[in-house]
């Protein structure tokens, strides 16, 4: 797996045998196929390095021109993969690093957003992290018929907590108040639903 990623971003970013998008699809499917063999053989070991190579990508493969909606695309894929994994599998760990990675990854990418122009492509994308992420933390569980621990529940409130912070600022920076407020009735209508 290790080999495979280092392969991709050496064909790309050293060599430039590769163009940027087609090396993303590479190193995707080289994700892909770490999370399918990571599931089938129950093997944490692989879904860890299929996981940082995962969101590690976007960082080796990036160029100087901003495409937000490419890089929160891609993101939105590998969290929906771990959501996949998480059904199956309660690899705790993963879960975490993946919540980690998702967050670092997407401050990160703020220093190139543009409020004007960028508000609802970020909002939506962050959006879409917080819930997949709420779906995470219990989505082992649900399907197996299991009570939640207590790391679980400070996985939920602290995606709440970064999620909320992040938005409230994101509104209030673009649009001004009263807006927030139309955050905590959001957020309190899908903890409701939740």
């Amino acid at each position: 797996v290790v080999t495979l990623y280092l392969s991709g971003f050496a064909s790309s970013s050293l060599y430039g045998v590769l163009p940027t998008l087609p090396a993303y699809g590479v190193m995707s499917l080289v994700t892909v196929a770490a999370g399918l063999v990571a599931v089938r053989s129950d093997a944490l070991l692989i879904a860890l390095l299929g996981l940082v190579g995962g969101y590690t990508t976007p960082v080796l493969l990036r160029s100087s021109a901003a495409n937000l909606p490419l890089l929160y695309g891609y993101m939105l894929l590998l969290s929906l993969g771990v959501l996949g994994v998480a059904r199956r599998r309660q690899w705790h760990l993963m879960n975490y690093l993946a919540f980690a990675f998702t967050y670092a990854l997407f401050f990160l990418s703020l220093a190139r957003y543009q409020s004007a122009r960028d508000f609802w492509i970020v909002f939506g994308f962050l959006t879409a992290f917080f819930v997949i992420h709420s779906v995470i933390a219990y989505a082992h569980n649900i399907a197996a018929g299991r009570r939640s621990n207590v790391l679980e529940v400070i996985y939920l409130c602290a995606n709440a907590l970064l999620y909320s912070t992040t938005a409230y600022f994101l509104i209030r920076d673009a649009h001004g108040r009263p807006w927030p407020a139309l955050l905590a009735l959001g957020l309190a209508a899908f903890y409701v639903a939740h």
